[in-house]
């Protein structure tokens, strides 16, 4: 902690020279805030705290950006001694760019845990793939574009990651033909029933589409003709046995 005496003393001790009374009276609106970002990078000095934060205009709106970056690069594991580091040029872009590089490395990290969706994806899709001349479904192919159907279409299903890795649900995507890549509308199924489906917003603002339930109706009619064949395929394998 900070020893409690005269502000005039401090910026003195912190090497400050010709110390007005200006100074004096910004140093006390900012105090706290500096003690913030020391605790984060103790290589952040008085003089240079107080140069920078005029040098960027750091506002009380915009001093979030200071310490949110200076939480980010020290995440990323960077140099917290260096200037250059420390007291970024731009700092909005700065954080702006570092924050991208941390949920980049965050989402990869997430990806390789979740990687059984992946395989769920490889060795189960043939079950439940199914197209017509407007719509295709399949299964989600990991766990990236789980998160990304949920963010496109402003619903849950990222959410669902435990479970799909553990094969507890599984996740589908109904999209159009015209733009396969595009996320249209999400179904979950369970133990071989359909749980739900619902697209952007789930629907809050307006009813699922009818060509979409129609083609949903004809994707479980085709589930229950495939599945009627392997039993019969089944049967008669037996009765060969036999």
């Amino acid at each position: 902690s900070f020893p409690t005496r005269r502000s005039s003393d401090l910026l003195c001790r912190a090497g400050i020279k010709n110390i007005k009374s200006e100074d004096l009276e910004y140093w006390n609106r900012v105090r706290d805030q500096f003690r913030e970002v020391h605790k984060i990078c103790k290589a952040i000095t008085i003089p240079l705290f107080i140069k920078y934060k005029k040098k960027e205009n750091l506002s009380t709106g915009s001093y979030g950006y200071y310490t949110d970056y200076l939480r980010t690069v020290a995440e990323l594991g960077y140099d917290m001694t260096l200037p250059d580091v420390i007291y970024p040029r731009g700092l909005k872009e700065a954080h702006d760019r570092e924050t991208a590089k941390r949920v980049a490395l965050q989402n990869k990290e997430e990806a390789e845990r979740f990687k059984r969706i992946e395989t769920h994806y490889h060795n189960e899709n043939h079950k439940y793939e199914f197209a017509t001349d407007l719509f295709l479904i399949r299964m989600v192919k990991d766990y990236l574009e789980l998160i990304k159907e949920g963010s496109v279409l402003s619903h849950c299903v990222g959410s669902y990651a435990n479970r799909v890795a553990s094969g507890e649900t599984t996740i589908l995507v109904i999209r159009k033909i015209s733009a396969p890549d595009i996320p249209y509308y999400t179904l979950e199924i369970r133990d071989g029933r359909i749980v739900q489906y619902h697209g952007y917003k789930n629907e809050r603002e307006n009813k699922i589409d009818p060509a979409i339930e129609a083609f949903v109706q004809e994707w479980e009619k085709e589930l229950k003709c495939r599945k009627n064949k392997k039993n019969a395929k089944s049967q008669r394998a037996m009765a060969v046995a036999v």
